[in-house]
């Protein structure tokens, strides 16, 4: 890991943030991921350094990415949709039901 990398890490820890709560580091694509309240952390212990302008605005969660398109549609989208899908499953061969799946993540 670079030496950067590590004092970056260090830097997010002295203000407070958990590894692997808080942030965490993507060896295999070369990144790493902040939360809400790290950006929160890193903001009380540096208040003069814009972070959200240097790192980017923080990734949010699958389960907050769900709770925005639910509010935005007005109704449990995700929530409906995962039975329909479950039940289609059952009903396809393993062959089907892998083009399916790639399908719908794609």
């Amino acid at each position: 890991m670079h030496e950067a990398a590590i004092d970056f890490f260090k830097t997010l820890v002295q203000a407070g943030a958990v590894p692997g709560e808080d942030f965490s580091c993507d060896l295999e694509h070369q990144a790493y991921r902040l939360n809400e309240r790290c950006y929160a952390l890193l903001q009380a212990a540096y208040p003069d350094v814009d972070w959200r302008d240097i790192l980017g605005l923080p990734r949010s969660t699958v389960s907050q990415q769900v709770a925005v398109l639910h509010e935005q549609l007005g109704c449990p989208f995700v929530d409906n949709l995962i039975p329909q899908i479950i039940s289609r499953m059952k009903t396809l061969s393993d062959v089907e039901a892998a083009g399916y799946v790639q399908a719908l993540l794609s």
